[in-house]
């Protein structure tokens, strides 16, 4: 698997932190360009924590 873009970087930071609130990442996942997100939504979705719990699926169908 290829790694993501440096661009990417601070957006799966705050997917990856128990501490982001959905809206925190939803503010973010706006003022990413969408191409970039498309091509590289799996790194994101892949550092969403607890995605069994209830705050994790709404981060995880946030980003989806």
């Amino acid at each position: 698997m290829r790694n993501p873009p440096k661009a990417m970087k601070s957006l799966i930071e705050l997917a990856a932190n128990h501490e982001t609130t959905v809206d925190e990442l939803l503010a973010a996942l706006a003022n990413t360009d969408k191409t970039l997100l498309e091509d590289n939504a799996f790194h994101v979705l892949q550092a969403i924590p607890d995605k069994n719990e209830m705050n994790g699926i709404i981060k995880f169908a946030a980003v989806h």
